[in-house]
């Protein structure tokens, strides 16, 4: 994944539908829009439809589990500690919240 990061789920690009995971820029002029949802640098397609903030909140839970039963002890976790960065997509637009998916649109 780079930077030293051993994962990755998200968005590259700005904008990012919380669905559909597509990104458009018909809101700046350009008439392009294409799907922008990724995890371990392969498109994720089969995340289209579900909510975003679910599935990174699923991710996030699975990351912290496999590092608690690989981590046990206090010493194996003060040799190699668990570092996420996990920057939440409802702060951003377009603002799109669960049961609401075609208001945003």
């Amino acid at each position: 994944m780079g930077r030293g990061f051993d994962s990755h789920l998200g968005y590259y690009q700005a904008m990012c539908d919380y669905y559909k995971k597509t990104v458009g820029l018909k809101s700046v002029g350009l008439p392009l829009n294409g799907f922008d949802f990724w995890f371990n640098g392969q498109p994720w397609r089969d995340a289209a439809g579900n909510y975003s903030l679910d599935q990174y909140m699923t991710r996030f839970k699975r990351v912290v589990e496999d590092y608690a039963l690989g981590h046990r002890s206090i010493q194996m976790q003060s040799k190699s500690p668990l570092f996420v960065y996990f920057a939440h997509q409802t702060v951003h637009i377009p603002i799109q919240y669960r049961g609401i998916e075609n208001a945003c649109a």
